[in-house]
């Protein structure tokens, strides 16, 4: 049989490579669904987050995974800490805190920004007392009523003096 060649053809691939999950589109979707759902119970839990939910501690800086080298002084928000937090619920919570610029920041920058926001946490009350104070009586802030059309308020109406 030297010199002889095989006209058999080439063994087909294996089954085995070729097959394709038919459910693959599903389990993309499944995974998907139970991630927004994590989210948003993330969201629920952390909608009403004040400053004196977070914790800090500058001396003792934990790191913001198990084998990252980033160190974060937050220690927790309401008791989580930040290693367990996503991202996108990281940025509600600087949107809930009134910070600025948390844009397509990573997690650990958005967590500085939290925490050094918790440091100066009554600097603005220190600096700007007067603006903080808080009228004794509410009849500063009551509704005016509604004026009728092609009138002024009486604020703005002239008075002159009586010569008499």
């Amino acid at each position: 049989m030297s010199g002889s060649v095989s006209t058999q053809p080439d063994d087909p691939p294996s089954q085995e490579c070729q097959v394709v999950s038919p459910n693959k589109g599903t389990h993309a979707k499944e995974r998907q669904a139970r991630q927004t759902e994590k989210i948003q119970q993330q969201l629920k839990f952390f909608e009403d987050v004040t400053l004196g939910d977070v914790t800090i501690d500058e001396d003792n800086l934990i790191p913001l995974s198990a084998n990252s080298a980033s160190r974060t002084m937050v220690q927790g928000i309401k008791g989580v800490e930040p290693s367990k937090i996503g991202a996108k619920v990281l940025a509600q919570i600087c949107r809930f805190l009134k910070l600025n610029n948390y844009n397509a920041k990573s997690k650990l920058v958005m967590l500085g920004m939290i925490g050094e926001r918790k440091k100066n946490e009554h600097l603005e009350v220190k600096m700007y007392n007067d603006d903080f104070v808080v009228p004794a009586t509410t009849d500063a802030r009551k509704k005016q009523p509604k004026q009728k059309k092609g009138t002024r308020p009486n604020r703005y109406v002239k008075t002159v003096p009586s010569t008499a």
